[in-house]
């Protein structure tokens, strides 16, 4: 009998999509440690850190904000840093970046999201909200006070929906979500 390795993954977007980019990496273990079968398990922003504080799994993929507060708590080693492909070139660095519907003429600068409803992906996701918070802190807006609304959606795409279907004036997501494997729209 095979021992089970559960390995973690952050999943920025959705169940479907972690597993669709992550599942060839466990069966490549799989194949190559016989004695071992691995499976991914997707955790959401909110799930992670009790999968690791509970030894739900064995390995995580994660961000590196999340990692390093990881390593921190838990003592959580790295064995790897991933590489994005985007336009044919390799990138161990990404960031966030704060939109706004194209058509929405009240929000030129950052100082315009002050009383707008805003939306994140999660309070400890790098690109996908302390990113920007520390950008819209510089800009002088205190997010928990001067903004409208805040909400956290555990998801990217439910931000770009959010801001696209007129539910949020503006949000933010990691720059690493779009590209060969980002986000698409809905068909």
């Amino acid at each position: 009998m095979k021992l089970l390795i559960k390995i973690g993954v952050l999943a920025h977007r959705d169940i479907q999509n972690t597993l669709q980019t992550w599942q060839k990496t466990a069966d490549y273990l799989t194949s190559e440690l016989s004695e071992y079968h691995f499976t991914i398990v997707p955790l959401n922003f909110t799930q992670i850190e009790a999968a690791i504080e509970q030894n739900v799994v064995k390995f995580v993929i994660t961000s590196p904000a999340i990692y390093v507060e990881f390593e921190a708590l838990y003592g959580v080693n790295r064995l790897a840093t991933l590489k994005h492909l985007r336009m044919g070139r390799a990138y161990t660095m990404f960031g966030g970046v704060i939109f706004c519907k194209a058509d929405c003429d009240n929000i030129q600068n950052l100082t315009d999201l002050r009383g707008k409803n805003f939306v994140a992906v999660a309070e400890n996701s790098f690109g996908g909200w302390r990113s920007a918070w520390r950008e819209i802190v510089e800009a002088g807006i205190n997010p928990y006070r001067d903004f409208q609304s805040l909400q956290f959606t555990n998801s990217h795409d439910a931000v770009i929906y959010a801001v696209g279907e007129g539910k949020a004036d503006a949000g933010t997501i990691s720059t690493n979500v779009f590209g060969t494997d980002g986000f698409r729209g809905k068909s």
